[in-house]
């Protein structure tokens, strides 16, 4: 076999990704576990590469383990940028990130805010259940956004004051993400 085919892997749909991804990783790696730092890990976010962190080290447990450098494609800071250029691997400042926002944890955080926030919103009255889908999809637009570099704060102007009075509900709707997410994930000392 090739060594580029070698290096191309899939992982079936509905699998847990990091998990698997880990696990074949240390396999392959097995009884020779210091060359696991010469691989590189290309994720969308960093998120995803905090979670990747999270499933080798609760594989390995309590054993040292010197991590593959694992890097975001999908939003690249200039702080990353500057590491990368100065020689230093990023691998240091990748530590010091906080720890991600579990999915399922966000999702029901994200339905609590909903539902605090718009409890007095005579135009919103969704069940729990439709406000936990709403959560889902929240969280869906925002790693979009985080993805394609963008700013929570510019939804506030998103559409022009003068549009139907649908898109302004919209709008205030969205102040979710803008100004009440990030003082939630401040608190709990997290990312997204």
């Amino acid at each position: 076999m090739n060594d580029a085919v070698k290096n191309i892997t899939t992982i079936p749909a509905g699998q847990p990704f990091s998990r698997l991804l880990a696990e074949s990783l240390l396999e392959d790696h097995k009884g020779r576990e210091e060359t696991l730092s010469e691989t590189l890990i290309l994720l969308p976010t960093r998120r995803a590469c905090r979670v990747l962190q999270d499933s080798f080290l609760t594989l390995k447990e309590t054993k040292p383990l010197i991590l593959p450098r694992i890097q975001p494609i999908g939003d690249l800071d200039e702080e990353d940028l500057s590491l990368s250029i100065t020689g230093q691997t990023g691998q240091d400042h990748a530590w010091s990130l906080p720890a991600a926002l579990p999915g399922l944890q966000r999702q029901i955080l994200l339905a609590r805010l909903i539902r605090q926030i718009h409890t007095d919103d005579s135009l919103y009255s969704a069940s729990h259940e439709q406000t936990l889908k709403l959560a889902k999809a929240l969280g869906i637009f925002m790693d979009h956004i985080y993805t394609e570099n963008l700013d929570m704060a510019d939804l506030a102007s998103l559409v022009p004051e003068d549009f139907a009075e649908h898109w302004q509900i919209t709008l205030k709707f969205l102040e979710i993400l803008s100004e009440h997410w990030p003082k939630i994930l401040a608190e709990k000392g997290v990312i997204d």
